[in-house]
Parts: structure tokens; C-alpha cells; sequence
């Protein structure tokens, strides 16, 4: 093995791995065959394999939402207040017309997951 063996090994999987060169384009750039940069590129992932990626975050089940009314304007409000406090501490402040838009709103907002 000569001194420069172990570069252009390193530099094989280099292009295909870290610069997304085809077997082709690197075999051309370093002046050598196709299978031989394909054995330098699969002797270096025996070597060093690649870290898999994280996983993504177990599903979380969905949780009640309190939701608090003013009952202070229940006498024929105008408007009615609805406060919506949401699991990541985000407080929604809603000004709806009805009892119906505040059950209706409940209603789609059922198992969503704020």
C-alpha cells in the first residue's frame, strides 16, 4: 500500500458521502474505476457507519383543555369572553357572539392536540 492509498480512499468516500458526487464523477476525479471507488466508499461505512437519525417524539396523548367562561356578562351579553389555556401555556382570548359559537368551537376543537 502506498502512502497515498489511504488518501485516496479517504478522499472516495469523501466526494460520494459528504460532497454527493456519483460513483462516475469521483472515479474521474481521482483517476481510478468505478468499483474501486465503490469498495473505498463501502470499506469506509464497514469502518464507520452512519449515525441514524433521531427518532421523532413519541406520539402525546391528548389532553382536556380547561376553558374558562366570564359569567359575570351571562345576563344577554354582547359578547362572551372564552378564555382557552393550552398544555404549552398559550391563553387564547376569544370574543364570541353565542352559546351556540362557544359549544361549536368546543365541538371541532374536541381531540385536536393544541
Amino acid at each position: 500500500m502506498t502512502s497515498s492509498e489511504p488518501d485516496l480512499r479517504r478522499r472516495a468516500a469523501d466526494l460520494v458521502l459528504h460532497y454527493g458526487k456519483t460513483l462516475a464523477q469521483a472515479a474521474r476525479i481521482l483517476g481510478c474505476g468505478i468499483p474501486t471507488v465503490q469498495q473505498f466508499v463501502q470499506e469506509h461505512l464497514d469502518r464507520h457507519p452512519p449515525v441514524p437519525a433521531p427518532s421523532a417524539p413519541a406520539e402525546v396523548e391528548p389532553s382536556f383543555v380547561p376553558v374558562l367562561l366570564d359569567d359575570e356578562s351571562a345576563s344577554a351579553p354582547s359578547t362572551i369572553p372564552l378564555d382557552i389555556l393550552t398544555p404549552n401555556g398559550l391563553t387564547l382570548r376569544l370574543q364570541l357572539s353565542s352559546l351556540h359559537e362557544v359549544a361549536t368551537l368546543l365541538h371541532s376543537l374536541e381531540g385536536d392536540r393544541c
